[in-house]
């Protein structure tokens, strides 16, 4: 299970990580759309809906976290729980992404999972969820590995004191600026990354976070080379030293 169906015992152990403060927000987005949207409708249509509960509704919730597949079918993004499919394990061995072992094909209208390794009589076929992180593996499948997955650290900057020079102008170019610069992606791909466990491999840092910091700590002598920030180039010396 996913910490969104964990009891409150149970979510207090991850206390001081990112997936509280996440599940967090989403259990209470959870009761929020149970009390304005699903609860007034089970009320409306007691005779098809009337047995919904909060539990139910989130424990559902919760199945297509961990188990919809997500594909283009005829031309429309659509995500499905598939017989069986569902099924199937991850493994970071089995693939880079989850392309690699889950696929559509529009000939058939079939979703065919695919094994990447050698398979014995009576073996596993695993799957291939995606180069995730334990944060990701954990939110949204409810279970971690213990080797093998991408090690990253998110880190979301604010702009912090209104009283910092230039505020109103960097939260105007912060939000006009295409690419999202001003948003907080909880997409758990890692702000700092490592995508190999071998301790020389290099830390990979995120466009959108370097380019955030840099506009954040730009003073006025920084500002008529603002632009550099959103596309991956020092504002000044002293900017990136800050």
């Amino acid at each position: 299970h996913n910490p969104v169906v964990w009891n409150e015992t149970d979510i207090e152990l991850l206390k001081g990580h990112t997936i509280y403060h996440l599940s967090n927000l989403m259990r209470r987005q959870i009761k929020t759309d149970w009390e304005t949207i699903h609860k007034p409708l089970s009320t409306s249509y007691p005779e098809q809906l009337g047995e919904l509960t909060p539990e139910l509704y989130t424990w559902a919730l919760s199945m297509v976290y961990s188990r919809a597949i997500g594909f283009d079918r005829n031309g429309e993004y659509v995500r499905a729980i598939v017989p069986d499919l569902d099924m199937a394990n991850h493994s970071p061995s089995a693939g880079w992404n989850g392309a690699e072992t889950f696929s559509y094909e529009p000939e058939t209208d079939r979703v065919v999972l695919t094994s990447t390794l050698p398979v014995k009589p009576g073996g596993q076929i695993y799957a291939h969820y995606g180069s995730y992180s334990n944060s990701k593996l954990l939110f949204s499948y409810g279970f971690v590995l213990r080797s093998g997955t991408p090690q990253c650290i998110d880190v979301w900057p604010s702009l912090g004191n209104q009283k910092i020079w230039g505020y109103q102008q960097k939260l105007e170019l912060l939000r006009s600026t295409p690419g999202g610069f001003m948003e907080q992606n909880y997409d758990f791909s890692g702000t700092f990354r490592k995508e190999s466990t071998d301790e020389e491999s290099p830390v990979l840092i995120s466009h959108k976070l370097l380019g955030q910091l840099r506009v954040l700590q730009a003073d006025e002598n920084d500002w008529p080379l603002i632009q550099n920030a959103f596309f991956g180039k020092i504002v000044s010396c002293k900017n990136e030293m800050s």
